[in-house]
């Protein structure tokens, strides 16, 4: 049965934890933690998983707290990996409380009110 998986960015997706590994792939830019950072590091072990559920006809969905202005730089920030969602969703600090009608990747489970949570 395809699923519809709606996946954090930061802090799940992107990371600055992760820089060891980031550092050989790359560097990117974006407000993170209330500070302008050029290391968010992509959680590429996440990426492979969330590729081969998109190739098992899954449906993707960014679902970040980031806003709308946001958009062209969470494009810079994802580069390719942005065309792996099908929809991009931006809640601007509100997405505490959102109803989703499938599974949700995010580093806190306090925004999933239905649906199923994976802590990653």
């Amino acid at each position: 049965m395809k699923k519809t998986i709606y996946v954090d960015m930061d802090g799940t997706l992107l990371d600055n934890s992760l820089d060891a590994q980031f550092i050989a792939s790359g560097y990117d830019k974006a407000w993170y933690n209330e500070q302008y950072v050029t290391t968010l590091a992509v959680n590429y072990k996440l990426v492979r998983v969330l590729k081969k559920l998109a190739v098992r006809g899954n449906t993707l969905i960014l679902w970040t707290n980031r806003g709308e202005e946001q958009r062209e730089m969470t494009k810079e920030n994802l580069g390719d990996l942005w065309t792996m969602f099908t929809d991009h969703r931006f809640y601007c600090g509100k997405k505490l409380g959102t109803n989703v009608d499938g599974y949700t990747i995010d580093n806190e489970a306090k925004y999933v009110t239905n649906g199923i949570h994976l802590t990653w």
